[in-house]
């Protein structure tokens, strides 16, 4: 998978066919999403019908702080030809769907852009949407691709609608309209929105849509009923292979953009880098990484878990360096934040493994493409963490003088990757030594030792420390009587959780040897599904399966025995690792296809319920749960490639 992606590639996208679009329960719940820029991103479902409240042609964060809004809700759109008028939109009211363009529709795709393709009788036309590169405007285009002319008539529906607040009708929305030559402006509190629709003739049709029902929104039990306001009507007269346009822009620029065609992702390794290339966005300062589609809060060590898994799988380390070496510039007494933000300063450090995870990551970086730089950065940050932990750690931790293993100092917090609160307490207490928290540790001491040895510095002080720490693993948290290792030790926590995993699955794991076999087994038998990792062994006292099905679930359920797709990568690791079994390692991407498409286009979700039939829940586009997968595409190419060349 590794290599700078070609153009072809870039432009690869996820297909939707002709009976999954006619079939409205189906392609109403297929989602998709087109990020752009720092917070701007576009989103719905191949029907067309919004049943989310972010669900727009244009969304955006305009400031620090402040959520979500969609803007250009939807275009509803009626053709004419012949006498026959035919709807190429779909919006569901309380009771009812109109237009029901869904049913013309023959195809859809989404990757970086979105098109459909409508046929009513020799009609035919071709819509597409793209965002712009500064997130703040997006261009839709309807392109005749019949042999006849067609009457476009084009209802732009407008609104400023957040995700769970209801919009609805009142005397003060919009605050003013105007129409100048070619453009229309809607004029709001929070920004003014501009139509940029050259060639069209502007029609009065000015007022409220009522009642638009949002299934989704339903379901998480906020209000489903919304309304949204039109300011015009547009209609254009397309002849054979004509193009009407329409560009939307929130401050930004009003040009209207070229936009590509796309083909099929056929195969796996095109499907998961497509996927990748959603959550790689760029704005002023560089490309950044988002863990989570839309881009909300950036939290560290999500973002470090998922950066090299994607970046690498696209050929993209040079990018990835850029983004370590800024991230790790955030470390304040070895602690990193718990949320990555650029345009405020950093206040919370609640993630105590954050900083270990960035060495982690670099590591990995730098073993796919060596970079003196980030090599000497990362002995910097390890100086920095080990420093932080003499001085005490911003993020939690302490160092033990006796046996060189690191514990936490604050057992309520929720400083670890179990750090999911339920009524403003962790759902999972920890105490003393986790047990991934220490294999990150000793793994990063043998990685600054590492790169010591490769750049020609004296590492005797890195060796010495790592094997202290790494001599006092195993009796730490090793058990013989039960045949187990402990999630924690002082006091002792034999709880079967998926920090193992982590543990096995690290670069310079402590892992090893038969207990590395045992661990494995058990990991097999307990926590492996066909989707990801258990957080929590289904046969421990407080393992909740149950599926993800409220919003409000999804934090009691995380760690607590949900499945955790992210972990595939590690897992992957551990196998090749311990079992040199390629088949092992290619059985944990049997259910990609159906990830990459089931809940979002191109996303893997947060999290799957622990029990069968483990549905998908949570954020639907995942870096760190896509990284997963990515990592373990890797793994296996790797794992053949190696296989190959000890034939030759």
């Amino acid at each position: 998978m590794s290599g700078q992606p070609s153009q072809q590639e870039e432009l690869k996208a996820f297909s939707v066919s002709a009976e999954q679009c006619q079939d409205f329960k189906t392609s109403s719940q297929i989602e998709w999403i087109l990020p752009a820029g720092k917070f701007g991103f576009a989103m719905g479902t191949a029907s067309g019908a919004a049943s989310r409240r972010l669900h727009s042609h244009l969304a955006v964060t305009l400031g620090p702080g402040d959520k979500p809004a969609a803007a250009l809700i939807a275009l509803e759109a009626v053709t004419a030809s012949r006498g026959t008028r035919v709807g190429i939109s779909t919006n569901t009211y309380a009771g009812a769907v109109h237009p029901e363009g869904f049913r013309r529709l023959q195809s859809f795709m989404a990757g970086p852009a979105c098109e459909w393709v409508f046929k009513s009788g020799a009609t035919s036309i071709t819509k597409r949407l793209k965002m712009h590169a500064d997130g703040l405007g997006c261009t839709t285009t309807y392109e005749n691709k019949g042999e006849g002319a067609v009457q476009l008539r084009i209802r732009p529906l407008i609104g400023w609608r957040r995700e769970h607040e209801p919009f609805t009708a009142s005397e003060g929305f919009p605050a003013h309209l105007s129409f100048p030559s070619s453009e229309t402006e809607i004029e709001m509190e929070e920004a003014t929105l501009t139509l940029r629709h050259d060639d069209a003739e502007r029609l009065p049709s000015t007022g409220w849509h009522y009642r638009f029902w949002l299934e989704k929104e339903e379901e998480e039990g906020a209000p489903a009923l919304d309304d949204v306001y039109c300011p015009c009507e547009l209609s254009w007269l397309l002849e054979p292979g004509g193009i009407a346009r329409i560009t939307a822009s929130l401050t930004g620029s009003r040009d209207h953009i070229e936009i590509p065609a796309m083909s099929e992702a056929a195969t796996l390794k095109d499907q998961l880098c497509s996927a990748a290339s959603l959550h790689v966005v760029s704005d002023e300062a560089g490309p950044f990484l988002a863990a989570d589609l839309p881009v909300k809060g950036q939290r560290s060590r999500d973002v470090l878990i998922a950066l090299p898994g994607i970046m690498i799988g696209l050929g993209r380390e040079e990018e990835a360096t850029e983004m370590l070496n800024w991230i790790g510039s955030t470390m304040k007494n070895g602690a990193l934040p718990t949320t990555l933000a650029a345009d405020r300063p950093p206040n919370d450090f609640r993630s105590c493994d954050a900083g270990l995870w960035l060495i982690q990551a670099a590591w990995q970086v730098l073993q796919a493409h060596w970079d003196d730089g980030l090599a000497a950065a990362t002995l910097t940050w390890m100086d920095e963490i080990i420093q932080g932990l003499a001085n005490g750690c911003d993020a939690g931790l302490v160092f033990d003088e006796v046996d060189g293993l690191l514990k936490l100092v604050d057992d309520d917090a929720g400083l670890t990757w179990m750090d999911s609160f339920v009524d403003d307490w962790p759902a999972v207490y920890r105490h003393g030594k986790p047990i991934e928290i220490n294999a990150l540790w000793i793994s990063g001491l043998h990685i600054a030792e590492s790169i010591c040895a490769r750049t020609g510095q004296d590492g005797l002080r890195w060796r010495l420390q790592a094997e202290k720490a790494d001599s006092n693993f195993e009796k730490t948290f090793w058990r013989s009587s039960i045949r187990r290792w402990l999630d924690c030790a002082e006091p002792d926590d034999a709880t079967l959780r998926a920090g193992i995993v982590i543990a096995l699955g690290v670069p310079f794991s402590p892992i090893r040897g038969r207990h590395a076999e045992e661990a494995l087994a058990l990991a097999a038998r307990e926590l492996l599904t066909p989707y990801g990792i258990r957080s929590c062994g289904p046969r421990e006292p407080n393992y909740d399966g149950r599926q993800p099905n409220q919003v409000s679930e999804v934090s009691r359920l995380e760690h607590n025995g949900a499945v955790l797709p992210w972990m595939l990568g590690l897992y992957a690791y551990a196998v090749a690792r311990i079992t040199r079994d390629d088949s092992r390692v290619a059985s944990l991407l049997d259910c990609a296809d159906e990830m990459l498409l089931e809940h979002g286009l191109g996303g893997i979700s947060r999290l799957r319920g622990g029990d069968e039939p483990h549905r998908p829940g949570g954020v639907r586009w995942h870096a760190p749960a896509l990284s997963g997968l990515m990592t373990a595409f890797r793994v296996l190419e790797e794992s053949r490639e190696t296989a190959l060349d000890s034939l030759s």
